[in-house]
């Protein structure tokens, strides 16, 4: 997939996880020093979609965003 911008802050990077059974897409603040902010894992096994925070002091909207983007693209 490769890097998709979001609100123009924000790249998402996808990829497939053959280890866990699964998709994953992350999502960095832009920047030279990318910094990983949440990460969503759709597992192949069970059907489940996880959320992990890694920064603690994201806007809300942004959150939902990445929240619906793991929808479509997971």
């Amino acid at each position: 997939m490769g890097n998709v911008e979001l609100d123009g802050r924000y790249q998402l990077l996808r990829a497939s996880d053959v280890v866990r059974d699964g998709m994953w897409l992350e999502m960095y603040e832009g920047g030279v020093a990318r910094e990983l902010v949440v990460t969503a894992f759709y597992s192949d096994i069970d059907g489940s979609l996880k959320l992990h925070v890694e920064q603690l002091e994201v806007p809300f909207e942004i959150v939902e965003a990445f929240i619906q983007k793991a929808r479509q693209l997971l």
